[in-house]
C-alpha cells in the first residue's frame, strides 16, 4: 500500500508541475501575444482618441511633423524635445470648449513620453516613409495576466486536491 501512496504522490507531484509549466507558458504567449507595440507605417498617419485608448506613450522613429491635439492640456518629451500643448482657437468641428494644439517638427529620436489623456489626437505627416509605435502600458496589462493566472494556477491546484 505505501509503494501504491508514493507512486500517487509522484504522480500528483508531477501533474503539479506540469500545471504550473503550462500557466507559465501560457501567460507569456499570451502576453507576447496580446501586450506588445503597435506599429504604423506611412507619410501621414494619424490616430484619434479611440486608437490610442491603452497607450501611454509613442515613438517617432524618424523625422516628421507632429500634430497634436486635445481639450486637456498636455505635455510628451523624449529626452531632447517637448511637446506642449498650448491653448488655441478651436477648429469649428471641436465639441469641446477647451482646445489645446501643437504642431512641431521633431527630429524621430526615441520614445516620446507623457499621458495620452482620452480626448487627444496624434497626427504625424513627413515627405519621406516615417514609422510610428504606440507603446502600451506593460506593467497594468502583465499584472492582469499574471493575476489571471495565479487564480486559474489555484483552481488547478483545488482540483487536484480534490484528486487525493
Amino acid at each position: 500500500m505505501s509503494k501504491r501512496k508514493d507512486l500517487a504522490a509522484t504522480a500528483l507531484r508531477t501533474l503539479l508541475v506540469l500545471w504550473t509549466v503550462m500557466i507559465i507558458f501560457g501567460v507569456y504567449v499570451a502576453g507576447n501575444t496580446y501586450i506588445k507595440d503597435q506599429v504604423y507605417n506611412g507619410t501621414e498617419i494619424t490616430f484619434d482618441s479611440a486608437t490610442l485608448d491603452g497607450y501611454h506613450y509613442f515613438a517617432i522613429e524618424d523625422p516628421a511633423t507632429v500634430e497634436v491635439s486635445s481639450d486637456h492640456f498636455f505635455v510628451f518629451r523624449n529626452g531632447q524635445e517637448f511637446l506642449i500643448g498650448l491653448p488655441s482657437q478651436p477648429p469649428a468641428d471641436w465639441e469641446s470648449g477647451n482646445y489645446f494644439y501643437v504642431k512641431q517638427d521633431v527630429s524621430g529620436d526615441g520614445e516620446w513620453w507623457g499621458v495620452l489623456v482620452d480626448t487627444v489626437d496624434l497626427r504625424v505627416t513627413s515627405d519621406e516613409l516615417v514609422t510610428v509605435r504606440l507603446i502600451p502600458n506593460y506593467a497594468g496589462e502583465w499584472l492582469i495576466y499574471g493575476f489571471v493566472a495565479f487564480l486559474v494556477w489555484i483552481v488547478g491546484i483545488l482540483l487536484f486536491a480534490t484528486m487525493i
